[in-house]
């Protein structure tokens, strides 16, 4: 089946860049999930996002239905039960996934990690460096997605789930391509091992320090004298020291040039 794609590149609460292409999928996947990735990877998601300097950002997906030259409804899919309900309808004359590409900004001050995205850029940042408290729903949805996980890994994650996993991901690429297998689980870029952390009562920052305290850093001390180059070595070393740097001081990707 061919899938109509508007792309929506934003960038500081702005639309940058339009594109419209084709996605040609043999069937829909099972889950939101994967479709949001088969998309994303047929059209070049990552691609437009590195041409446009976004070193971090954000996907949204929406159903545009056209009605007529000057009405277009967009209806948001965010859920899996949303995916599975309107997907049949995807490939219709009137309709078009849209795909929204939004920068996100990480900031880094005293060792606290804050994202943002371009559209909450202004928003007030007096005291950024206390963490946020989850909600007790999104702690409630995060308890039963472990619980899930500790028997399977092909689970359902709601967009929030979603977005956190990817910036989880983005996070650890730099600690030598360390990735996240699952919300509790890492492999290390090194070893290649797979360590658990205890995603229920930690966030991103706090998973990140506890398997560089536990693991990441002893397989660091241990490679450097076996099988990395000194060089690499360095360049992870500085990496780490200015990740979790106590001192304060703010850095942002910078913006796209025009």
């Amino acid at each position: 089946m061919e899938l109509k794609i508007l792309i929506h590149a934003h960038n500081d609460g702005k639309i940058i860049q339009r594109e419209k292409t084709t996605c040609v999928l043999e069937k829909y996947p099972d889950s939101l999930l994967d479709f949001k990735a088969q998309v994303c990877s047929f059209v070049g998601v990552g691609d437009i996002a590195k041409e446009l300097n976004f070193q971090n950002y954000d996907t949204t997906f929406a159903k545009l239905v056209k009605h007529s030259q000057t009405v277009t409804e967009t209806f948001t899919i965010r859920t899996h039960d949303q995916y599975i309900a309107t997907r049949n309808l995807f490939a219709e004359d009137n309709n078009m996934i849209l795909i929204n590409i939004i920068r996100k900004i990480i900031k880094w001050k005293e060792g606290t990690t804050q994202v943002v995205t371009t559209d909450q850029s202004n928003a007030d940042t007096s005291n950024p460096t206390e963490p946020k408290k989850r909600k007790r729903s999104d702690r409630a949805e995060d308890k039963l997605l472990v619980n899930k996980l500790r028997s399977a890994t092909d689970v359902i994650r709601n967009e929030r789930q979603e977005n956190q996993l990817s910036e989880f991901n983005q996070l650890l690429n730099g600690m030598e391509k360390s990735e996240a297998v699952t919300e509790h689980k890492i492999r290390c870029g090194i070893c290649k091992e797979i360590k658990q952390v205890c995603a229920a009562d930690r966030n991103n920052e706090g998973k990140i320090k506890y398997f560089k305290r536990k693991h990441y850093d002893k397989c660091l001390a241990n490679s450097g004298s076996t099988s990395l180059k000194p060089k690499v070595v360095g360049q992870m070393q500085q990496f780490m020291k200015t990740f979790f740097s106590k001192q304060s001081q703010e850095n942002t990707d910078t913006p796209p040039k025009t």
